[in-house]
C-alpha cells in the first residue's frame, strides 16, 4: 500500500510540474496587445472595428470603446497587422494597415492616428481637340478625384453624372493657365479622376492607386475636349419631292412644312424598325427640331463631334427619310437632302 501510494504522489509532482512548465511556456511565448485610435487633434474614434491578422488571416477583431481603446488581450508573439477601412478623421476618409510586432512577455500599447496615412499627388492634364496640339483645361473644367466603390463599372459608356458625383473627395476648378494640379494630404487609396463641365459633358479620364506615403506622385493623362464640352454647328437641310407634271423624269418641287428631328445615335439604334418612322417615337427622343421652309430648307442648330441620325416626316406625319451625319473638325457647306418620291 505504501508502495502504491508513493507512485501516486510522485505522478502528482510531475503532473503538478508539466503544469507549471506550461504556464511559464506560454507567458514565454505570448504578449499582450491595445491600441488606442485618435484623430489628428488627439480626440478618440469611437465604434471602429479594428483587425488583427497574421499572414493575411484575421485572427481577431474589436471595436473601439468610447475611448478609442481596444484590448486584444494575450497574443502570441510574432508579426501581424491592424487594419480598418473608411475611418473618419478629419475632412476625409481612411483606411490603414498597421504592422506590429509582439514581443514574450511583454505588453504592447500603440496608438494609430488615421490621418497620417495620407499621400499626395500631381495630376498633369490638357485637353486636345481631334488630335490637335494639346491645351491647358479651359476655365469651365472642374477636376475631381473619385473614391469609387470596388468593382463599380466606371468604364461603362452608361454612366450617369449624378450617381458618380456622390464619390467626389476633392476637386479643383482648372484655370486655362495651368498644366499641373496637386491634391494634397489626401488618403492613400485607389482614384478614378473626374473631368467634367457639366452634368452631360463629362469623362473619367484615368484610374490610379496613391499609395506612396511622404511623397507626391505625377500622374499624366490627357481628354478631348468634345468628351467634356458641347460644340454646335448650324446645319442645312434640303426637301424635296418629285414633280409628276414635269416632263422631265428627274424634276423635283420645294417641299415645305415638313418636320425634320435630330436624334442621338445610340437612341435611334435602339429603335425597332416601326419606331424608326414613326413621328410620336422619333420626336420625344429629340435633341433639336425644325421645319422646311416654302423653299423646303431648314437650318437646325446641331452638336458637331456626335453621331446623329436626322429623321424626315412630311405635314401629315408621313414618314420620309432619315440620314446618319457626324460633323466633324472640317466643315463643309454641306446639305443634307431628303427627297419624297
Amino acid at each position: 500500500m505504501k508502495k502504491y501510494l508513493a507512485i501516486l504522489v510522485a505522478f502528482a509532482a510531475i503532473f503538478s510540474s508539466c503544469q507549471e512548465d506550461e504556464l511559464t511556456l506560454t507567458h514565454k511565448f505570448s504578449g499582450t496587445l491595445s491600441v488606442t485610435l485618435k484623430t489628428a487633434e488627439g480626440a478618440a474614434i469611437e465604434g471602429v472595428t479594428l483587425n488583427l491578422s497574421d499572414d493575411g488571416a484575421i485572427i481577431d477583431e474589436l471595436k473601439t470603446d468610447a475611448n478609442g481603446h481596444v484590448n486584444f488581450g494575450s497574443v502570441n508573439s510574432g508579426n501581424y497587422r491592424i487594419f480598418a477601412e473608411d475611418v473618419k478623421d478629419g475632412e476625409y476618409q481612411y483606411s490603414f494597415s498597421k504592422p506590429v510586432q509582439v514581443v514574450a512577455a511583454s505588453t504592447k500599447e500603440i496608438t494609430i492616428i488615421p490621418s497620417e496615412y495620407n499621400t499626395s499627388v500631381s495630376i498633369r492634364i490638357g485637353e486636345r481637340l481631334n488630335y490637335e496640339q494639346e491645351t491647358p483645361l479651359g476655365s469651365d473644367v472642374k477636376i475631381a478625384l473619385l473614391k469609387l466603390p470596388n468593382n463599380y463599372m466606371y468604364y461603362s459608356d452608361e454612366l450617369v453624372f449624378e450617381d458618380i458625383k456622390e464619390f467626389i473627395i476633392s476637386e479643383q476648378n482648372a484655370d486655362g493657365k495651368k498644366e499641373e494640379y496637386t491634391f494634397e494630404n489626401i488618403p492613400m487609396d485607389l482614384y478614378n479622376l473626374l473631368v467634367y463641365t457639366n452634368e452631360d459633358y463629362f469623362t473619367i479620364a484615368t484610374s490610379f492607386s496613391a499609395y506612396q506615403k511622404g511623397e507626391t506622385e505625377i500622374i499624366k493623362t490627357r481628354v478631348e475636349s468634345t468628351e467634356i464640352r458641347e460644340y454646335r454647328i448650324d446645319q442645312k437641310f434640303s426637301v424635296r419631292q418629285r414633280d409628276y407634271s414635269s416632263s422631265y423624269y428627274n424634276a423635283y418641287i420645294p417641299y415645305s412644312a415638313c418636320n425634320i428631328y435630330v436624334v442621338k445615335s445610340e437612341d435611334y439604334q435602339n429603335l425597332s424598325y416601326t419606331g424608326r418612322e414613326d413621328m410620336s417615337t422619333i420626336s420625344s427622343l429629340a435633341i433639336a427640331h425644325g421645319t422646311s421652309d416654302e423653299g423646303g430648307l431648314a437650318i437646325i442648330n446641331v452638336l458637331r463631334y456626335k453621331s446623329l441620325y436626322a429623321v424626315c416626316f412630311s405635314p401629315e406625319g408621313e414618314f420620309v427619310n432619315y440620314d446618319y451625319f457626324s460633323i466633324g473638325q472640317n466643315v463643309y457647306d454641306n446639305t443634307i437632302t431628303f427627297t419624297k418620291y
